[in-house]
């Protein structure tokens, strides 16, 4: 079996701070990676860290027009997540998938 990295588990008391933990998280591999590839996950759940890292992306002059995301499911018979999510990530809707 290959090497795992090294894997930080981060405890946070509230969903809030959490939230504000992976935002942060995000931006600083956004700002090291301009290309980033992310599995983003579907449901309400992350709808807010979406939300901020729009936000922050937006006041800090992030520029993420090469990051692609794609999700890690999909909802059959329902409108689809990307075109759901397309407004609340600050990435370009044709690197959504």
């Amino acid at each position: 079996m290959g090497h795992l990295p090294n894997l930080v588990v981060y405890v946070c008391e509230t969903a809030d701070a959490l939230t504000c933990a992976a935002a942060d998280l995000l931006l600083r591999e956004l700002v090291k990676n301009p290309s980033l590839v992310i599995g983003g996950a579907t449901g309400n759940s992350p709808l807010a860290l979406y939300k901020m890292v729009g936000q922050e992306a937006a006041q800090r002059n992030i520029d993420s027009s090469e990051v692609r995301m794609f999700f890690l499911d999909e909802y059959f018979g329902r409108e689809n997540y990307c075109h759901y999510v397309h407004s609340r990530v600050p990435f370009p809707s044709s690197n959504i998938t």
